[in-house]
């Protein structure tokens, strides 16, 4: 390859995902670089008997002859490394080793290095542009409106204080938790309220819990995930019983200042719809991306593949709280692999999109962003974050990209959210919420 500088170069794929790289600098290239290294040092250069910025350029080139050469090679390297990888189209994947011979450039002769780098093989995506998808056309029926009714109720439930009885299995109960692992503090709850037999705190705990009074401890040792034991104290506050309001007229005024239970239903169908139209155009992006990677071919490096599967592990393991829930580490290893790589694709599909439809993000565009976060209440983005806040939203424009291209059909749905789309947009705080749910009763209810 020849570019305007005159620079060639030679790629030769070696195996393991090894990608060889032979750059060829000719002498005026190698000249201009020196010509720039020359003002950098004659600006800072201190040489006792001259002035900063006054020294000589044939005394300069004496004093600092290895150090200019080595500063140079910096700059040839940096400058050439980097546009080979972009005009051939490489993904490295670590820092390239560099091999000159052991030899440093000089001015007026050629000079050339070979960069060895890990690579992905070529990227061979489908026909992203122009990919058919099927959109969910939401419908809100009369029963998502009953079950959101039904949330917005037990939201707003009484809690009365039971007497004189010991915990039974569905009690509410108010308690005071701490634990510790190996005498360290580990979690702490002055006042904490949940139903037993939901499984918020492990079953050992609250089996414990069963035939207690108010005022009495309870005191559970178990194994931890990164080994050791878990000690909880459990301290019963207060056992409670929940007490459903009735869902009226006065139900609605107190909910919200609604004249009457039917503008209240008004309301929650045009919410429900407004929310669920957003679900539906995530999934439709997500489904998009999804589309493209499952039929991308590109071999993945199996160190890149245990990489990602390490940071799903590491996931796994901060979202368990016992060796219970948290499997063996093979077989979880096992288990992970495919999404480890499924992940991986989407990542690298949206990177080659990017690449190919030249979609860049300005710094302008950064700083407006930061700025709607900062107003958000979100702070400030440093600058090891940046990179970071730039990559998402490049991945946004590029996604934006993919779906102005789509041919996009639309298919009947009713509203069903699954328990995490429905905690996500704030519908309910409890966990398993589903607005498709059937059966739902209303306690004076129309």
């Amino acid at each position: 390859m020849d570019n305007s500088t005159g620079v060639k170069s030679e790629v030769e794929r070696l195996p393991d995902f090894q990608c060889r790289l032979r750059i060829e600098v000719p002498p005026e290239e190698v000249n201009r670089c020196f010509e720039g290294v020359y003002r950098k040092f004659l600006r800072n250069a201190k040489i006792p008997g001259f002035r900063q910025g006054k020294v000589p350029l044939n005394i300069l080139k004496i004093r600092f002859a290895a150090t200019i050469a080595e500063e140079v090679m910096k700059e040839i390297v940096n400058k050439h490394y980097w546009e080979v990888l972009r005009e051939k189209e490489i993904t490295a994947l670590s820092n390239p080793k560099i091999d000159a011979d052991n030899k440093l450039p000089e001015e007026n002769k050629l000079f050339f290095f070979v960069a060895t780098v890990e690579a992905l093989s070529e990227i061979k995506l489908p026909d992203y542009r122009g990919i058919t998808l099927k959109k969910e056309k939401v419908e809100v029926t009369e029963q998502d409106i009953e079950a959101a009714l039904r949330m917005k109720q037990e939201e707003k439930a009484n809690f009365l204080a039971v007497e004189n009885r010991p915990v039974k299995e569905g009690d509410w109960l108010l308690v005071e938790i701490t634990s510790f692992v190996n005498d360290s503090p580990y979690q702490q709850a002055k006042e904490y309220l949940f139903q037993l037999g939901q499984n918020r705190l492990p079953k050992e705990v609250e089996k414990s819990l069963i035939g207690r009074k108010v005022g009495e401890e309870s005191k559970v040792e178990i194994a931890h995930k990164d080994g050791g034991e878990v000690a909880y104290k459990v301290l019963v506050r207060g056992i409670k019983e929940r007490r459903l309001v009735v869902v009226d007229d006065n139900f609605a005024r107190d909910l919200g200042g609604f004249a009457s239970l039917d503008e209240l239903r008004g309301h929650l169908r045009k919410e429900l719809t407004l929310q669920a139209s957003l679900i539906a155009e995530r999934k439709l992006r997500e489904m998009a991306i999804d589309l493209i990677a499952e039929q991308t071919e590109v071999e993945l490096p199996p160190r890149l593949i245990e990489e990602q599967i390490n940071h799903l592990l590491l996931y796994a393991r901060a979202r368990s709280d016992t060796d219970e829930e948290y499997k063996g580490e093979e077989a979880m290893r096992i288990e992970l692999r495919p999404t480890a790589i499924h992940q991986l694709k989407r990542k690298l599909v949206l990177e080659e999109i990017s690449r190919r439809e030249k979609i860049t993000i300005t710094d302008e565009e950064v700083k407006k962003q930061q700025q709607v976060r900062v107003k958000l209440g979100a702070k400030e983005v440093g600058e090891e974050k940046e990179d970071e806040l730039k990559w998402q939203l490049q991945r946004q424009k590029t996604i934006e990209f993919i779906m102005s291209h789509a041919k996009i059909e639309e298919k009947e749905k009713s509203l069903v959210l699954t328990p995490e789309e429905a905690k996500q947009l704030d519908l309910s705080e409890r966990q398993g919420a589903n607005l498709g749910a059937k059966g739902i009763e209303l306690v004076g209810g129309k």
